[in-house]
């Protein structure tokens, strides 16, 4: 009989706010009301958000006794194939695989070998289970144009009254009536400017702290110590770390993905890794792995110092390819990112 232990956990999340692996951890799915996303003109149904909790460790036995239950077997049978499956997650966790869970979400490791937790778009609300997003748009009438419309309409007059022919000239659209409709239209394509020129230039700057901007004035109009000039005069090899705290000061905003390390590589492949920055805010870090694994990349970090590296890894056959991943990653995320191993 094949039983699975997965498909039982998305089943139990309609039905329950708690759902615990044994030793492992627990799924909770906490009401999530309404809500109106104004940006993308969306209209979200209620649901339940599903996050995973790994101090959720108490076996309370109602995952054993639901599997019993659906598929007519004794306590102890359903209680090894909980145990199997737990040990199996486990073993793929240590393997730096992401996990699917059906319905549910993925399951990885990140770089501090803490369990990280990505759901899924099911929404487990029972009463609005099935309700899509809904698409609004803003009604925009001109009051002008709803007082000669209610004129020019045949219930508005007599019937034995000829219609007023002055009804339509105040129905042309004037330079008065464009005005405003010219004024919003600018206003709207400037804020949306303004949005997108503080997104990427402004919010790259906000991990400066006063103490470096302290320091970055006592330094001003001070001649250069013999130090500072063996500093400029470093080899190259030393120029990855600069471009590390230079992303670093860029605050790269991204959210978190899983941390993986190279897979084994098939017969005649080999193996590149691309940094694209350096951060000493983990929150920063987590951010840019999550965005590359979702926009299909395989996520590298690493501890470099004080600094987290993030990059990209992926197997290759020819140089060609390298450069052709290279030449995406200066395009997406930071023109400065460079090889850190390509063999």
């Amino acid at each position: 009989m094949n039983i699975s232990v997965a498909s039982c956990i998305a089943d139990l999340l309609f039905e329950r706010d708690t759902v615990i692996l044994p030793g492992f951890g627990g799924f909770t799915a906490e009401y999530k009301s309404a809500g109106i996303d104004q940006v993308q003109g969306l209209i979200q149904p209620p649901s339940k958000e599903v996050q995973f909790k790994t101090n959720l460790v108490l076996n309370d036995g109602v995952l054993v006794d639901f599997i019993k239950t659906k598929y007519s077997i004794e306590a102890a049978e359903a209680q090894e194939q909980v145990d199997d499956y737990i040990q199996n997650l486990r073993e793929r966790l240590a393997k730096k695989e992401i996990v699917q869970i059906p319905d549910v979400g993925k399951l990885y490791l990140d770089f501090e070998k803490t369990i990280k937790f990505l759901p899924d778009k099911t929404n487990f609300n029972k009463e609005s289970f099935g309700l899509p997003a809904l698409n609004f748009y803003p009604v925009l009438r001109n009051k002008e144009e709803v007082i000669a419309q209610t004129a020019q309409s045949p219930s508005a007059r007599p019937a034995n009254q000829p219609a007023d022919t002055s009804s339509k000239k105040a129905a042309r659209i004037t330079p008065h009536q464009i005005l405003p409709w010219l004024i919003a239209a600018s206003v709207f394509i400037l804020g949306i400017s303004l949005y997108y020129y503080y997104d990427r230039y402004i919010d790259k700057f906000d991990e400066t702290s006063e103490e470096d901007l302290a320091s970055l004035k006592e330094r001003l109009n001070i001649k250069p110590s013999l130090e500072d000039t063996a500093l400029l005069n470093e080899s190259p090899a030393a120029q990855p770390e600069t471009k590390a705290e230079i992303n670093e000061a860029k605050n790269i905003p991204a959210e978190p993905v899983p941390d993986t390390e190279a897979p084994t590589l098939a017969p005649g492949k080999k193996e590149c890794i691309i940094i694209i920055g350096g951060f000493s805010n983990k929150t920063n870090a987590e951010k840019l792995v999550k965005k590359l694994y979702r926009d299909g990349f395989e996520p590298y970090s690493d501890l470099k110092g004080s600094l987290t590296r993030v990059g990209v890894q992926f197997a290759f056959d020819t140089e060609s390819e390298v450069n052709e991943v290279l030449e995406k990653v200066h395009d997406r995320y930071n023109s400065s990112a460079w090889v850190l191993k390509a063999e």
